[in-house]
């Protein structure tokens, strides 16, 4: 009798026949979410998610009210070819409808399935989470340098060589798709010559309703980069250091590099070439715009005042 479910429930009713609903949570349900993304040019995407859910117990559940909850979701145990082909029961064969729509609650991932389902014992069941949607993707470089503000013996070279600059994609969702984002794994694709060609996959975070997506793609050898600190001093109120960066375009296009400067104490920024924005404290950044094939030098020097 281990298997069974009892209840004790207690109150008052009225002469009468009485609904009562019930919810509960159970193990050996998984679900998983995955998204397809498919680059068509520099700037335009088709997105579209997909969820996946498992009944990995030994009960069938029938005519079953479903919530997703994101925050208690479990990766999918892979199982042989054999045992997934079993699916969930006719009346919820068409899987369109078993698009779940969002429960309105405060920063919450809750989905509910909009019609009852059985899940039979070992099923399993692939539907819609959104539909395709068409969005605009920006591309970004970022190139990251923490400074070193002691050194002794005149130029410290950061980086001998040119080095690949991170790549990162922000998928512009926030207008488009009215939900939280559950984490899951994103295939990405790119449309050549008609062909969806697949280029990476990643995990992507939970995405709170209203931000857009953003995600680091790869390191990227169409933007190089260097490092160099060229000068480093020290007096009583505290320590200076003069960085030189060196940027690289190989691309045919204009692009643009996100430059960040971050430390661990608090930097001010003496002298620069270029025009940088205090992000906080401990950061400032600045934005590079390189021409075609273009390589250009920036130089900055901080200050970080000496402790006491």
């Amino acid at each position: 009798m281990q298997n069974e479910v009892f209840i004790k429930s207690h109150g008052h009713g009225n002469i009468g026949n009485s609904i009562m609903k019930l919810s509960y949570f159970t193990e050996g349900l998984n679900w998983d979410a995955e998204y397809h993304l498919v680059i068509n040019d520099d700037d335009k995407a088709t997105l579209k998610g997909d969820y996946q859910m498992v009944n990995n117990t030994d009960k069938s559940f029938l005519s079953t009210e479903i919530f997703l909850v994101a925050s208690e979701n479990k990766t999918i145990q892979k199982h042989s070819s054999r045992r997934m082909m079993k699916t969930i029961s006719v009346e919820a064969s068409n899987f369109e409808v078993n698009t779940p729509e969002a429960v309105n609650l405060e920063d919450m991932e809750i989905y509910k399935i909009p019609h009852k389902m059985s899940l039979e014992k070992e099923s399993h069941l692939s539907a819609p989470l959104f539909s395709k949607q068409q969005i605009v993707i920006e591309k970004f470089y970022s190139a990251n340098h923490s400074p070193t503000f002691y050194s002794k013996g005149g130029r410290n070279n950061d980086s001998k060589n040119l080095n690949p600059t991170n790549l990162y994609l922000k998928l512009k969702t926030a207008d488009k798709l009215k939900m939280h984002i559950p984490k899951g794994r994103l295939n990405i694709y790119e449309n050549k010559d008609g062909l969806d060609m697949l280029i990476a996959e990643k995990q992507i975070p939970k995405t709170s309703k209203g931000n857009d997506i953003q995600l680091f793609l790869k390191a990227s050898q169409d933007i190089l980069h260097k490092f160099t600190s060229i000068d480093i001093n020290e007096n009583s109120k505290g320590n200076f250091v003069t960085i030189e960066a060196e940027f690289k375009n190989l691309k045919n296009k204009q692009t643009q590099v996100d430059w960040n400067e971050q430390f661990s104490r608090k930097i001010e920024i003496i002298s620069s070439s270029v025009d940088f924005n205090i992000e906080s404290a401990f950061k400032v950044s600045a934005v590079i715009e390189l021409e075609p094939n273009e390589e250009r030098k920036e130089t900055i020097t901080l200050f970080t005042p000496k402790k006491g």
